[in-house]
């Protein structure tokens, strides 16, 4: 897969396995879907394929209880993506994101669920830590 046609061609299959209907691109040609009721965004950039989870913001917690809770965070981010094509950032607006990265030229069908999967359980781990320190 080296070019967006194909991976539109991957977003279609997907979309035809699990009965919905063709989802359009938004402006920046991110697509929305569903993992295990969390939204992520699948988009190409470089070459690769990209899922996005933004997993939720610090509120209006204290700079020790955040500092804190960044120290869970990546500690728990170094254990658990350390083996894997997960990302986890701080965006511009504070938010904190789950990328999971797939290279282009071997993502099938396949190997994209399982990604997908993959991004859920970790999601959902960073969120639990996340709501436990507000």
């Amino acid at each position: 897969m080296h070019n967006y046609t194909q991976f539109e061609e991957l977003i279609f299959s997907f979309c035809q396995r699990y009965q919905i209907g063709m989802i359009e691109p938004d402006q920046q040609l991110r697509y929305v879907l569903y993992v295990d009721d969390m939204e992520a965004k699948c988009f190409l950039a470089n070459q690769e394929i990209y899922l996005l989870v933004e997993l939720g913001g610090f509120g209006g917690s204290s700079p020790d209880k955040k500092q804190l809770l960044l120290e869970q965070l990546l500690q728990n981010a170094l254990l658990s993506c350390a083996d894997s094509n997960c990302i986890l950032s701080l965006n511009e607006d504070n938010i904190l994101c789950l990328y999971q990265r797939l290279p282009t030229d071997s993502c099938n069908l396949t190997g994209f669920e399982e990604s997908r999967a993959d991004l859920a359980s970790r999601a959902e781990v960073f969120t639990e830590v996340l709501n436990e320190a507000r």
